[in-house]
């Protein structure tokens, strides 16, 4: 059997393994049994660095590929893969690992959350799971034509960024948050024993409507706080308005005190209800939506940098371009008319 995984030089902290996307794509898209191929296996068939379930298939929706992982980590150790012309999907139901991409690096906060990514030819992706953690899991590995043909989106109806992230146009990355709706969804997919071509259809089902989900987050996030998640009524019409009023503007210093007041909730319960929704805090959405804004405007590039900075609430140019940098891995005056 084709090996997907190889051992590459370690520190001394940790192992690490290179995971191959090519010899993968192939294997899965020539393969039609119908079982989960264990990638676990082909690096650590002994449970030494961890004990549970990482599986693959292949050849659903278009080649679209499916990742589960039920992992306990035993021993530190890392995966690293180059992605080439593909969107990445992390849906985190438990515990996380740190990841780092070639233009980001985030951290794991044991949320759970979803993490949009885009990779062109240059992409590259690393994980790293520390010892005692625990990582449950589905990822969703999708051609860049397979979201735009099958679900006949206008990306003229979606934000420039997240349309360029639909197209595969530059290696980016989204957090998005988990519905109850999302959460149903890829758990049934998780705990589905495929062994049929009947379990086959049932997955690929609950593929489509996960996709529908996930794409009404990118287009509408605040829309995506329904009735039905796990929020109290109050709490989940709390965190629409919040987010509304975030998405809204992105210049404005929007205070936390004024927003509880707005909500009627404190602003301790307003903070830790918004972080345990959308695994990250307040201060880190608004600074996702300000930097997404920025970065619309100096591709236009009817502005200077200088006045973008002011547009999107910086008083000086230095802090917005370092926030720029810290956040898409390249600096805004990097961004030139045929970027």
């Amino acid at each position: 059997m084709t090996n997907f995984v190889h051992y590459m030089k370690s520190s001394r902290k940790m192992k690490n393994f290179t995971v191959d996307q090519i010899l993968i794509d192939e294997f899965l898209r020539d393969n039609h049994q119908n079982h989960y191929f264990s990638l676990k296996e082909q690096y650590d068939n002994k449970d030494i660095y961890s004990s549970g379930r990482w599986d693959l298939k292949g050849n659903f929706l278009d080649s679209t590929s499916v990742s589960l992982k039920d992992l306990h980590i035993n021993e530190s150790f890392s995966t690293e893969t180059s992605l080439f012309n593909i969107i990445t999907i992390d849906i985190i139901l438990a515990g996380g690992v740190d990841t780092h991409f070639e233009h980001l690096k985030i951290v794991n906060n044991d949320i759970p959350r979803i993490l949009f990514s885009s990779h062109t030819r240059d992409g590259y992706q690393k994980r790293l799971h520390h010892a005692g953690e625990h990582y449950k899991a589905v990822g969703l590995w999708i051609k860049p034509n397979v979201l735009v043909d099958n679900f006949g989106l206008d990306l003229h109806l979606f934000p420039k960024l997240i349309a360029e992230l639909l197209q595969v146009k530059y290696n980016r990355s989204l957090l998005l948050p988990i519905t109850s709706r999302i959460r149903h969804c890829a758990e049934e997919i998780l705990e589905t024993q495929n062994t049929s071509k009947l379990k086959d259809k049932f997955i690929e089902a609950r593929l489509t409507e996960l996709l529908c989900h996930l794409l009404e987050c990118l287009y509408e996030p605040e829309q995506s706080f329904n009735l039905s998640n796990h929020l109290s009524t109050r709490k989940s019409n709390a965190m629409k308005t919040v987010l509304a009023r975030l998405n809204e503007n992105t210049v404005e210093d929007i205070k936390l005190d004024m927003l509880a007041k707005e909500v009627g909730l404190s602003t301790t319960h307003l903070s830790k209800t918004f972080k345990s929704s959308y695994g990250m805090s307040i201060s880190q959405y608004k600074l996702q939506q300000r930097l997404m804004r920025s970065y619309e405007l100096v591709l236009e590039g009817k502005l200077s940098i200088y006045q973008v900075a002011a547009e999107v609430g910086y008083k000086d140019q230095s802090s917005f371009t370092r926030a720029f940098k810290g956040y898409f891995g390249f600096l805004p005056t990097h961004m030139g008319s045929g970027f």
